[in-house]
């Protein structure tokens, strides 16, 4: 919402107060402007600890808000510049933030559950906020310039929610710990790009990233000076940009919802890649033909749409082949820097065009055709290297499980793990299956059926969380015969097994009560379901008075 409420003010403002000849120009200002801020921000981290540094930030960006707010009444050239530049700073600051107290705050299991759900909510946000700009404006009659108090509003709440979500986690580690202690020795920026130039992987998703990133520029630099031609009124082209911003992203919120999983199972990573050029060209090959507000609006929300669902979940899974180490090194730099920088050269390319050249924008749509071409090119080139460096990760078990955080369902992918379910090496099939954990595919059964009987516990105890989530009243036979296994820890799993296997029949209850009732190596595993595990609370019940007596006895 804080964004949402900023950025068509930013628009709007530079739009009509300065000039889209000159949005090249912020956005190298933009990219230079990232730099010292983000070095800040990391000696900042070196010194604080994550919620210190967060009350930190909101406070200050809190302040400028105010000063910008009082600043913009001046009417000076060079604030609207300024204020162009700090909402990109500011937004990609709390973002980051967002995301840094998500991962502090919920383990790996955690993240995998909520960290979609918490990706629907952003897009939501988005939304909200647009519609809350173009209502304030539209209908309240406030000024583009009051838009600036009410994210402050936005941001304190945000800050308020960051504290009490920080306060009410008991279990954050290292909670007295600088942010960033780790990341300072990760080594210089000459040795970070020696690193990526090293990789064909890394270098082809810089390239992906950086073509992502000046398309965007050019599609953007397009959207608002037609918009700025259609709307020569400053309330009424921002509350056109509000509206267009939020409901492009609830468009975004559908296409994350309906069609994001079934693309990642058909496609595979490597070719979700190339549904956002691919989109984008039939836009602009629409563009060139039919010129206008309506189909530049179809570019532009495309690139919405697409960007931040489907194409950001697949270029956070091209980082997951890369081995832990070299992820620290390059992946804040990639994240941070390449984004920042690349927007700095599609802003200079774009002031070689319009003011020395002096093409006009059917020009620049053809140059952008070109960009998308050579994306479409490096995004093929991808398909291959990705499932390599997948492979070559897999079998020298570099993938940091500990912190996998995205769910693995395109086929290509398990495929490779399901061919390494039985290559005869234990810690190899036990890697292969904590990667699968989550994976709701029903074509996984077959292949981990026959492991419920493998010699190592391990094992048995992962292949029963598979057929936990896609095994069916056929698997209730050969998992029932687990609940006298010697490992407590597979009977447990045993026991979790059949309650989502049971739930159809509705006698898991029934089979829980009898567990309780007999020897104690059943009753420990049907307790130690009831305690340990989410779905076990609503079986409490069933800890009966008698049941107590036996526990006590068995002590």
């Amino acid at each position: 919402v804080f964004y949402y409420l900023l950025k068509p003010a930013r628009d709007s403002l530079f739009l009509v107060e300065i000039s889209p000849t000159m949005l090249p120009l912020v956005y190298i200002l933009a990219a230079l402007v990232a730099a010292p801020v983000t070095a800040a921000y990391a000696r900042a981290g070196l010194k604080h600890r994550l919620d210190r540094l967060i009350a930190l930030t909101t406070i200050i960006l809190m302040t400028n808000l105010v000063i910008l707010r009082w600043l913009v009444d001046v009417h000076q050239d060079w604030i609207f510049y300024l204020f162009y530049a700090w909402v990109g700073v500011a937004a990609g600051l709390t973002t980051s933030q967002f995301w840094l107290l998500a991962n502090g705050v919920f383990d790996a299991a955690q993240a995998k559950r909520l960290f979609p759900l918490l990706g629907f909510a952003g897009i939501a946000g988005a939304f909200v906020g647009g519609e809350i700009t173009s209502f304030l404006i539209s209908g309240l009659g406030l000024s583009t310039p009051d838009l600036l108090l009410a994210a402050l509003l936005a941001l304190a709440g945000a800050g308020l929610f960051s504290r009490l979500a920080w306060r009410n986690n008991t279990g954050l580690p290292d909670q007295g710990q600088p942010l960033f202690r780790d990341e300072a020795r990760t080594g210089d920026l000459r040795s970070i790009v020696k690193s990526i130039a090293a990789s064909r992987h890394l270098s082809l998703t810089v390239g992906i990233i950086s073509l992502t990133v000046m398309t965007a520029s050019f599609v953007d630099f397009q959207f608002k000076t037609i918009s700025w031609q259609a709307f020569g009124d400053e309330a009424e082209l921002t509350s056109f940009l509000g509206r267009f911003y939020g409901r492009m992203s609830l468009l975004s919120l559908l296409v994350q919802a309906v069609l994001a999983a079934r693309l990642i199972r058909w496609l595979g990573v490597a070719g979700m890649l190339m549904v956002l050029p691919t989109a984008l060209t039939m836009g602009v090959l629409g563009l060139v033909l039919m010129p206008g507000l309506a189909a530049i609006m179809v570019v532009r929300g495309s690139d919405i749409a697409f960007k931040y669902s489907i194409d950001k979940t697949s270029r956070e899974l091209l980082f997951l082949p890369i081995p832990l180490a070299l992820k620290k090194r390059t992946k804040v730099f990639i994240d941070m820097f390449v984004d920042r920088w690349a927007r700095g050269v599609a802003g200079g390319l774009l002031l070689l065009l319009t003011m020395v050249l002096k093409w006009d924008l059917s020009r620049i749509a053809w140059v952008t055709l070109a960009l998308l071409v050579i994306w479409l090119v490096l995004s093929l080139l991808m398909r291959r290297e990705y499932l390599e460096s997948f492979r070559r990760a897999l079998a020298r078990r570099e993938i940091d499980l500990e912190g996998l955080t995205l769910r693995i369902d395109d086929a290509s992918t398990v495929k490779v793990l399901v061919d390494a379910l039985h290559g005869g090496n234990v810690k190899d099939t036990v890697y292969a299956l904590h990667m699968l954990q989550g994976v709701r595919a029903p074509r996984l059964l077959e292949p981990v059926r026959p492991l419920l009987d493998h010699r190592s516990a391990a094992v048995r105890r992962r292949a029963l969380e598979i057929i936990r989530l896609n095994g069916d009243d056929g698997d209730r036979k050969a998992t029932a015969a687990l609940l006298d296994d010697p490992d407590h820890k597979v009977k447990e799993a045993a026991v979790a097994c059949l309650a989502a296997l049971g739930t159809a029949q509705g006698d898991f209850p029934d089979l829980l009560a009898a567990m309780l009732a007999e020897g104690p190596d059943r009753r420990n595993s049907a307790l130690a379901f009831i305690a340990g595990r989410p779905e076990g609370e609503p079986f409490r019940k069933l800890v009966t008075g008698h049941v107590v007596s036996a526990i006590l006895e068995d002590t």
